[in-house]
Parts: structure tokens; sequence; C-alpha cells
């Protein structure tokens, strides 16, 4: 997902994602991995490396998935447009009323 694309009534607006650099980060961990294979389980450098290129990765995506949470927060402010909040924390574990048997 290189985009996400926001409508607002008469224009439309194209936000850049970061998620394909956060995916090329997490694949250059694998590849290290895959090219050393030995010595990354026994050698010291070889994980920190491994580590920050996850690390890398994943504060990316966090980092960008709360900049347009408040990029959407400040624009519904702006217009004046109600903003509903749901938590989904126990979405998982509840039951499903729609189910068909």
């Amino acid at each position: 997902m290189r985009k996400v694309v926001v409508y607002g009534g008469r224009s439309v607006r194209r936000i850049d994602t970061r998620f394909a650099e956060a995916l090329y980060l997490k694949h250059l961990a694998e590849d290290t991995q895959k090219k050393h294979s030995y010595a990354w389980r026994r050698n010291e450098k070889w994980l920190e490396i491994i580590k920050a290129l996850h690390r890398r990765g994943r504060n990316i995506v966090i980092d960008w998935c709360r900049k347009f949470a408040r990029y959407i927060v400040l624009k519904a402010m702006r217009t004046g447009v109600p903003l509903f909040l749901k938590t989904l924390r126990n979405y998982g574990s509840m039951p499903h009323r729609n189910l068909v048997l």
C-alpha cells in the first residue's frame, strides 16, 4: 500500500505511506538471516543488525499510523465533522450475532 486516498467532498487527496519502506527493511533483515544463517545465531554483531532492521521497520509503521490518526482528528476538528472512536480490544472474543447455522 503506497498511498491512502482521502475524499473530501470536492477534492481527492493522495497521501503517501511508508509501508513500502518498512517492508523493505523487514526484507533486508530476512535476507541477512538467510545469507548469514550460521553467523547471526552466534555473533552478536549480526544479531544486533537484524534486530535493528526489524525495529526500524516496526517504528516506521507505528509512527506513520500515529501521524495519520492525528491528521484525521485534526481534519475532523477543523471541518466540524463528528468523529466516533470505538475500542476494538475485545472484538475477537465477542460472540457473533450474525452467525447463520
